[in-house]
């Protein structure tokens, strides 16, 4: 009998928005997050365009965290897993997940979120596997601000997952994604793919056609 995997997109899946922003202000406080915003605005500009977006990606991390210490950030990023980050998360989204927990299906999140904070929260719920941007740390335990792997999005993840599990023909998989781009590779390769357009509505709303998904590709010009 195949084991059955569910995996999750994080930011606009089961959070409300990116989370990345949020850490940054959370760690940088108020003025030097909006400073940092000032500084960085051509690059987030960029990020937003999906132009050159991990390149621009980088820029930003670097300004905010090259140099500082691994177990402080560390630290942090615990505090905020707690305190932040379950108030944005989407609460249907996260039923359904604590369902796939109940049928001891295994849990994955892959997501284009710094590790420093989605790990200590996938702890938290007992997420099986998280799939995370890491970033670049030195011998003396500070980081350089890059990305050590990659930035999780579109086919990437897809790659990413198959890394960790093997060829998903070999279970029953289920899939969440809130993005026709981002995690459309994901949504494609799954048995039950989920398209979370409006995460307020029923969860079997977003259910595309488990063999086919031929609205889905022709609602959101996959191909």
């Amino acid at each position: 009998m195949k084991q059955t995997v569910a995996v999750f997109d994080f930011d606009g899946t089961l959070s409300n928005g990116e989370c990345g922003p949020r850490f940054f202000r959370f760690f940088l406080g108020k003025k030097r997050y909006h400073l940092m915003a000032v500084l960085n605005t051509f690059w987030i500009l960029l990020y937003l365009a999906k132009l050159g977006d991990e390149y621009a990606m980088n820029k930003v991390l670097t300004s905010v965290f090259k140099g500082k210490k691994y177990n402080e950030l560390l630290e942090i990023a615990h505090t905020f897993s707690k305190e932040v980050m379950p108030h944005y998360i989407y609460d249907n989204i996260m039923q359904r997940l604590y369902w796939h927990q109940k049928q001891n299906h295994r849990c994955i999140i892959v997501t284009r979120s710094l590790e420093l904070y989605m790990k200590p929260w996938g702890e938290h719920v007992a997420i099986n596997d998280i799939i995370a941007t890491k970033l670049e740390v030195t011998e003396n335990g500070l980081f350089t601000g890059k990305i050590a792997n990659h930035s999780y999005v579109g086919e990437k993840k897809l790659n990413a997952l198959r890394a960790l599990i093997g060829s998903e023909q070999n279970y029953i998989t289920y899939a969440y994604g809130d993005s026709s781009t981002g995690d459309k590779y994901i949504l494609a390769a799954a048995d039950y793919a989920y398209w979370i357009r409006d995460p307020k509505e029923p969860i079997d709303k977003s259910l595309l056609d488990p063999k086919t998904h031929q609205q889905w590709k022709k609602e959101c010009n996959m191909y």
